[in-house]
């Protein structure tokens, strides 16, 4: 996870502290941020050219042990919408953090 940490905040030029925010649950309005997000989830390959989450590819990247409680919420959020791949992500993000914060992309 900190080479997909360092390559997308390289990408993105996000503030850490705000990456470290949201793992507490704050989740600021900033591009950057979303975008980091985004990031994460596309260097896995499990997010689609239009920002649609692959769920099944969510699911199938977790370890086990997390999989039953991740599926659920990301079945609720990964449909939230948004208004560019990097809200969409970012959005999605967020309902899950409040379904289940251990379930956060954003680790």
């Amino acid at each position: 996870m900190d080479n997909l940490h360092n390559e997308c905040l390289g990408q993105t030029g996000v503030d850490e502290n705000l990456i470290l925010n949201a793992r507490k649950g704050e989740f600021p309005e900033d591009p950057k941020l979303k975008c980091y997000m985004r990031c994460i989830l596309n260097e896995i390959g499990t997010i689609e050219d239009d920002g649609s989450i692959d769920v099944d590819g969510v699911l199938a990247v977790l370890p086990e042990e997390f999989k039953d409680q991740a599926e659920p919420v990301f079945r609720k959020c990964a449909n939230i919408g948004g208004s560019d791949p990097c809200d969409i992500v970012f959005l999605t993000n967020k309902c899950a953090y409040a379904e289940n914060p251990s379930v956060s992309i954003v680790k």
